[in-house]
C-alpha cells in the first residue's frame, strides 16, 4: 500500500483546534478508507486514496467556507494513537484485530465490565478499523484517534 494522504484542517478564527477537530469530525460520514484523527493542530483527514479525502474536504468547505484552513502533508506519515473503549467481553477479539494491524495494544484502564485499549501505529494500518470494531462489538466500541507524531515516508 502507498503511504496515506493527509490534510490537516482548522478553523482560522478559533484558538482551540482540538475542540474544532471534535466538532468537524461529527459533520463527516464514516468511511472505511478515511481515518479522522485530531490533535492540537486540528482535524487530520487521512486516506488511502484521493477520493474519500476530497469528499470529506468538500463537506467541510460547505460547512465552514473560507474560515477553513487546509494544509496538505506531503512529507510525513502520521503516527496515530488509537484509544478504544470496549466491554470486557470483546477484549480478546479487539486485541487480536489490533495485533493483526501491527500494534501491541496495552490496557490503559480496566474496570469490572469495561476497559480502554491503547495502541500506537502508523495511520495507514488503521484504515477500516472503526468498521471492524463495530462488527466485533455490535457497534459498542468507542474509538478515538489522536495524531501523536509523524515519520518520514
Amino acid at each position: 500500500m502507498n503511504a496515506p494522504l493527509e490534510c490537516q484542517v482548522h478553523h482560522r478564527s478559533r484558538r482551540d483546534h482540538f475542540a474544532f477537530a471534535q466538532e468537524a469530525k461529527q459533520r463527516l460520514a464514516s468511511a472505511p478508507d478515511l481515518l479522522l484523527g485530531k490533535s492540537h493542530r486540528g482535524l487530520h483527514l487521512i486516506a488511502g486514496r484521493e477520493q474519500p479525502l476530497e469528499m470529506a474536504l468538500a463537506t467541510l468547505r460547505e460547512n465552514y467556507g473560507n474560515a477553513l484552513h487546509i494544509e496538505r502533508n506531503e512529507r510525513c506519515e502520521p503516527i496515530v494513537e488509537a484509544r478504544i473503549g470496549i466491554e470486557l467481553q470483546h477484549l480478546n477479539g479487539v486485541r487480536a484485530a489490533l495485533r493483526r494491524r501491527g500494534g501491541n495494544p496495552t490496557e490503559e484502564y480496566v474496570g469490572a465490565h469495561y476497559c480502554v485499549l491503547r495502541v500506537q501505529v502508523p495511520a495507514g494500518r488503521l484504515f477500516g478499523l472503526a468498521h471492524e470494531l463495530a462488527k466485533l462489538t455490535a457497534t459498542r466500541a468507542t474509538p478515538q484517534f489522536i495524531v501523536t507524531g509523524w515519520r518520514n515516508r
